[in-house]
């Protein structure tokens, strides 16, 4: 019963959660990747969604909020000025656990924030 009535639900507010969330951001692209992820949440707890006033406008609200929280993590990449990244230490500094700064050397870069 849950999954035909989430089916129901989706089939029919999808679109409309789409174009409100491609108005407020822009970019198609992003836009389905908000929804995407904010109709994963309302499965995850239809049973408390499927209550709210406004299960439509829980998705959007979610989906606004996601990108809040992609923007808080994209803000949090930015290089601070005269703070050395690991890659321009030199791998000689006597001041610095030379094992250690191999190790992280070795750790693989990430190219962006997790997508929560």
């Amino acid at each position: 019963m849950k999954q035909l009535e989430f089916e129901e639900f989706y089939q029919t507010s999808r679109d409309a959660c789409l174009r409100a969330v491609l108005a407020g951001v822009g970019d198609r692209q992003l836009a389905e990747d908000l929804v995407t992820e904010a109709v994963t949440r309302a499965w995850m707890t239809w049973p408390k969604v499927s209550r709210h006033p406004a299960p439509s406008g829980w998705i959007v609200r979610t989906a606004f909020n996601t990108r809040i929280s992609w923007w808080h993590w994209r803000r949090l990449e930015i290089s601070v000025p005269g703070v050395a990244d690991v890659a321009s230490i030199p791998a000689d500094a006597s001041v610095l656990d030379a094992p250690l700064i191999a190790a992280v050397r070795q750790l693989p870069r990430i190219a962006s924030p997790p997508r929560w």
